[in-house]
């Protein structure tokens, strides 16, 4: 019984939560994402799936072509529970691959060549996964990032839509982050990792909500997935829920030096500014007084610049809206 009872915290269990700020009226791109938990003790041993579908251009077909995308897989990768999490997303591919070309065969082939996606499933130590297009799978380990998205950036066609997958294990307390290339574009995956690692899952969301912004009209879309035993994402989950009520600014003190950081990302250009990159390297093991020190000496730096006082309303809780009017 004790050795059931240890092999039962060892399994291995994921939380996932999006991170998009798709509008369907401004966007130029459409980009959604499904994240499908067993719902019944039948699917179980199938696990979890998460899709990312993205179409280089924003349309009424767009939204039903993810969603023939997702509808599909999810019937399909949940039919066989005897078979095994790869055999039954190889099947459930197949099956998306055949539809799709279908469909394209009916005339319906405006997503050809502007289709991005990716799509995978997760059960205790085991992934699989399959991409297309300019969407990339990280996995943050230890402060370390591999990509894990199979193969290299290919359009989509007719006949060749997800034709091969990647295999590999999880650990506990592994991050993934399956994303288009706009995340990465506003801020270091080496911050989101941060913040993933200092805060539990919602949390870590509603922070990054307060600190990106979609550049132009492209929008940010992404799953950020948390590996870890069951009972360690329980307990994360009491401590979102003591959270939740909270403003932003005031999660903790990592949510102002992440986005102080994200200011930097966005000056650290200017000559005067190298040393910033110094001191931001060294922001997340600092504490909340050590912050606040190195936003008084960016402020200096502002002023500096402008050759005029600098005074954004309430420096001692930094937020996003603050770093905006300091850049503004």
């Amino acid at each position: 019984f004790m050795q059931e009872t240890q092999e039962a915290q060892n399994i291995l269990s994921a939380m996932a939560g999006e991170l998009v700020t798709y509008h369907p009226k401004k966007s130029e791109h459409f980009c959604d994402t499904y994240i499908y938990e067993p719902e019944t003790m039948r699917e179980q041993p199938c696990g979890r799936l998460f899709i990312l579908v993205e179409t280089n251009d924003n349309t009424k077909k767009s939204a039903q072509i993810a969603e023939a995308i997702a509808t599909i897989m999810q019937h399909e990768y949940y039919k066989n529970m005897y078979a095994g999490i790869v055999a039954n997303f190889e099947a459930a591919l197949a099956k998306v691959n055949e539809v799709m070309s279908e469909i394209a065969s009916h005339g319906e082939t405006g997503w050809i060549g502007h289709l991005n996606a990716s799509i995978a499933a997760q059960k205790d130590h085991f992934i699989v996964m399959s991409s297309i297009g300019h969407v990339k799978a990280y996995l943050l380990r230890n402060g370390e990032e591999t990509v894990i998205s199979n193969g290299e950036e290919s359009e989509s066609t007719a006949n060749r839509l997800f034709d091969t997958i990647a295999t590999g294990e999880v650990m506990p307390r592994d991050n993934i982050v399956i994303t288009t290339p706009e995340l990465l574009n506003t801020m270091a995956l080496q911050r989101i990792d941060g913040i993933l690692e200092e805060n539990p899952l919602l949390t870590s969301l509603r922070i990054l909500e307060t600190s990106l912004t979609s550049t132009g009209t492209t929008p940010i879309c992404s799953i950020l997935i948390k590996v870890n035993t069951e009972r360690a994402l329980m307990l994360e989950q009491t401590k979102d829920q003591k959270l939740a009520e909270l403003p932003p600014e005031e999660l903790s003190h990592h949510s102002r030096f992440h986005a102080l950081a994200l200011f930097w990302d966005r000056i650290r250009s200017h000559p005067q500014f190298a040393r910033l990159e110094r001191i931001g390297k060294r922001l997340a093991y600092h504490t909340q007084r050590h912050a606040l020190n190195a936003w008084d000496r960016t402020i200096a730096f502002i002023e500096k610049i402008r050759g005029r006082k600098f005074s954004p309303q309430g420096t001692r809780a930094l937020n996003s809206s603050s770093v905006s009017e300091a850049i503004h």
